[in-house]
């Protein structure tokens, strides 16, 4: 256990004995809702742990002990018994996509198989169960690529498979879609075809025929031809993303990558009453496509306020600067092992990342950056330092995320800068990726040095954890553990990845509530238990502080509370 730790934990073993500060704002009032009996986690540096805490129109309005608390309860107060569970403030995801991934679990999901055998089992079952015939298409999502050798599946499986039938499968890291001949006969891609700008279209070393696997701005070659869903369907998926947020305690998240349309649906949903969460959305008028954007941005970004609502924000700008090193599309300072690949450019220059950099800082929007590689990054953070020497230091709240291979010299500038570096952290341990594909990419060397959380966070910047979903699972709790252990969460079993990375659990979750709550510029109304912020809550069954680490991705959301609302309740 860490000294912070200690020290958090000491505090809430004092408090469990009677806490008697009982903090309250104006004069006394009948609660709406109560906590009593509980470990409270409140993210607040002065009062760590608390006993008890009651709400009162939507906030918080005291907290303390048992005793003090109880007095604010009346005929109509909602009285919850903690029972020395842990309530601590609700999770903010810094990376989630919503809408692609309600769209994603409502289709034929692969769920990240790593056998072939199953992924051929689970085609054949969708295309039964959806009940696809002549005019269909069969989408598929998450596919892993560690299923087949190098990450490439022979063009014959597919095409063996569904010879008539369209069929795409995505990638698991959305960057690359794997086609059977149908698709691409139907959108016209042969050996004549060219490389669209910021694509590859993978050809057969010797035939030069294209092998269905398309990556970054090749997929829109495909996009524009497959079936769309209706307005309807699409505000069911936002739904269904958010239900399953709201049970992992999730009530605030950033959204990157929307375009006008995509982000009226959010608008629509939260003026029905119907979002139960606050999203910070990153627009960009290519949408979920990835590549680079030109002028037509400023376009996009000046309809901002016509989409505002009181839980969606419009107020971020998503900006693809490379792809992934999984398909060599993230270039990178040193060269990829494989001859076979030769990596894209990144997709802005320098000198054109710094103009868009100042002009979006000065008109006061947030910047929300996709950098994987060592080489976007630098490139991105030389354009935020040129966007600093211009505007000066300003109150943006600019975030870099993944962050998958940061430079040794790059890692201080994160808090020079004063950009957030927000991490899935669950992409951190010995997985199939970081122990079978990244190898013969990059060495292990490059590998080994995978996600700086501590050096990134003990420089001095403020650190956020996304999940990326529907990349990976958007449950916070593994991603909790792997953070401190950089260890499988699973299996409990076998090395750490980069040890020297690990943080601790109260860094940890700092990251997931108040830092994010930061990043949206919410921090005070959000992000930690006080009086007078918004009574956004999570219920743990169990208390992080007190357990195994091995046992915290076991742990259950029991209670979410939104905007004062039990929205969620095991």
């Amino acid at each position: 256990m860490s000294a912070a730790e200690r020290t958090v934990l000491a505090a809430y073993l004092l408090c469990l004995f009677g806490c008697s500060s009982g903090h309250e704002s104006g004069p006394t009032e009948i609660a709406d809702h109560v906590f009593i009996n509980g470990g409270v986690y409140t993210l607040n540096p002065a009062e760590p742990w608390a006993q008890a805490v009651a709400i009162v129109e939507k906030r918080v309005h005291m907290v303390g002990g048992n005793a003090e608390v109880e007095k604010l309860i009346g005929p109509q107060t909602v009285v919850i018994d903690l029972k020395n569970r842990m309530l601590m403030p609700s999770f903010g995801d810094s990376h989630i996509h919503l809408l692609y991934g309600g769209d994603s679990i409502s289709r034929c999901d692969l769920n990240y198989v790593e056998e072939s055998a199953e992924i051929r089992r689970i085609l054949l079952q969708c295309a039964e169960t959806l009940n696809v015939s002549e005019g269909d298409w069969l989408i598929a999502t998450d596919w892993a690529r560690a299923a087949f050798p190098e990450g490439s599946p022979p063009p014959e499986f597919l095409n063996h498979l569904f010879p008539n039938l369209p069929v795409v499968v995505k990638s698991s890291d959305v960057h690359s879609i794997w086609v059977n001949q149908v698709v691409l006969d139907i959108v016209g891609i042969d050996e004549n075809s060219e490389d669209p700008e910021n694509g590859k279209i993978e050809r057969h070393p010797i035939t030069g025929k294209p092998t269905g696997l398309l990556h970054e701005r090749a997929i829109q070659l495909v996009e524009f031809a497959e079936p769309s869903s209706s307005r309807e369907e699409r505000l069911r998926y936002i739904l269904k993303a958010t239900k399953r947020a709201l049970e992992f305690g999730i009530t605030s998240a950033i959204e990157p990558g929307l375009n006008l349309e995509q982000a009226e649906l959010f608008k629509e949903l939260d003026q029905l009453g119907e979002l139960n969460m606050r999203v910070l959305a990153a627009l960009t008028p290519l949408g979920l496509t990835l590549g680079s954007f030109d002028e037509n941005v400023y376009l996009t970004l000046s309809k901002r306020p016509d989409l505002e609502t009181p839980n969606f924000k419009p107020n971020s700008v998503k900006v693809f600067v490379d792809g992934v090193i999984d398909n060599g599309t993230a270039p990178l300072l040193a060269p990829y092992l494989q001859n076979s690949i030769v990596p894209l450019n990144t997709f802005y220059s320098v000198e054109e990342l710094t103009d868009f950099f100042i002009a979006f800082d000065k008109t006061g929007i947030s910047i929300h950056v996709h950098a994987i590689g060592d080489l976007g990054i630098r490139k991105t953070l030389d354009a935020f330092a040129a966007m600093r020497k211009t505007n000066g230091r300003s109150d943006r709240r600019h975030v870099m995320t993944h962050l998958q291979l940061v430079d040794k010299k790059d890692l201080e500038r994160f808090a020079e800068l004063h950009i957030i570096a927000s991490f899935s952290t669950l992409w951190a341990y010995p997985e199939s990726y970081n122990l079978t594909i990244y190898p013969r990419l990059i060495g292990f060397e490059r590998v080994n040095r995978f996600y700086p959380i501590a050096s990134i966070m003990e420089s001095g910047a403020r650190i956020v954890i996304g999940s990326d979903w529907p990349i990976t699972d958007m449950n916070p709790f593994p991603a909790i553990e792997v953070a401190i252990t950089r260890k499988d969460p699973y299996s409990n079993q076998g090395p750490a990845h980069n040890p020297s990375q690990r943080i601790d659990l109260a860094s940890v979750l700092k990251a997931y509530t108040l830092n994010v709550a930061y990043a949206m510029g919410l921090e005070n109304e959000l992000g930690s238990i006080e009086v007078g912020k918004l009574a956004d809550l999570a219920v743990l069954d169990r208390n992080l502080f007190q357990i195994p680490v091995s046992q915290i991705s076991d742990t259950q959301i029991q209670l979410t509370m939104f905007n004062g609302d039990v929205v969620f309740e095991r």
